[in-house]
């Protein structure tokens, strides 16, 4: 296995890397069972069989994998896909999970995105619905206020880059999608491709984000956990990105409710 040069064959573009040229899923996946199978304190664990006395997590092949010496001082997300509105997308609020299950603080000095919102766009100049809002915890939500919204381009690279103070231990991440009206949800992310330091972490055709309700009547929060991936996983050809011809399209046409 060429370790050294699999962190640059799954780049599309040079500071995006999203998973989808061919073979990138496998060789992550190659690259980060040998990584556990060797973490300090696995031991057998690390090959999916009973863990020995004193030792947490079991392996790739079991029920549960801790990594406690695994750092990252970096988190890249490339939404590719919305639900199906060609023009726009946004998230009502995202949550970087610790280790220990809790939200790692953020401030709005670690976090950038391209497009950072509609105020990139000549007509707008002071629309509400700015970055910060991602991560002012007011996530359960129908207030557009506390929203992100950025312009859409389909087959184009929407980035958020998150850069920690310090290196952090990373379980997964935590979205509630765009959630102003049942309408406005087809603005939702719908594909998400992640790395961690440049290392894609996420399946090649990407993680899939719930879709809002368009209503706070409950926590419509989709968790992502990079362990769950490891167990579901396998080693195969990588799928293609989806084809913006085929999501579901966004209507404003009324239709009548039906009546006995």
């Amino acid at each position: 296995m060429l370790l050294c040069a699999r962190g640059s064959r799954h780049l599309v573009r040079p500071s995006f890397p999203t998973c989808e040229e061919p073979g990138a899923g496998a060789a992550f996946m190659e690259l980060l069972i040998i990584y556990l199978c060797c973490a300090p304190g696995l031991g057998k664990a690390g090959l999916g069989m009973r863990p020995e006395p004193g030792r947490r997590g079991v392996g790739p092949l079991g029920a549960k994998v801790l990594v406690e010496d695994r750092r990252e001082s970096s988190l890249q997300l490339n939404f590719t896909a919305s639900w199906g509105d060609p023009h726009y997308l946004g998230l009502t609020g995202l949550e970087v999970v610790g280790k220990d299950g809790q939200p790692l603080p953020i401030s709005l000095h670690q976090i950038s995105a391209s497009p950072r919102d509609l105020n990139d766009l000549p007509e707008y100049t002071d629309d509400s619905r700015t970055l910060d809002k991602l991560i002012d915890g007011a996530s359960i939500t129908m207030e557009d206020e506390h929203m992100w919204l950025i312009p859409f381009s389909p087959g184009l690279d929407h980035v958020v880059t998150i850069c920690f103070d310090r290196a952090e231990s990373i379980a997964g991440l935590r979205f509630w999608n765009y959630n102003k009206s049942p309408e406005d949800t087809y603005r939702g992310a719908k594909i998400v491709h992640i790395s961690l330091d440049g290392l894609c972490v996420s399946p090649p055709e990407g993680f899939l984000i719930r879709k809002g309700p368009g209503n706070c009547h409950f926590d419509f929060a989709r968790d992502i956990l990079f362990v769950d991936y490891l167990h579901v996983c396998q080693l195969s050809p990588p799928a293609r990105r989806l084809d913006p011809q085929s999501l579901e399209r966004a209507t404003m046409d009324y239709e009548a409710p039906l009546m006995p």
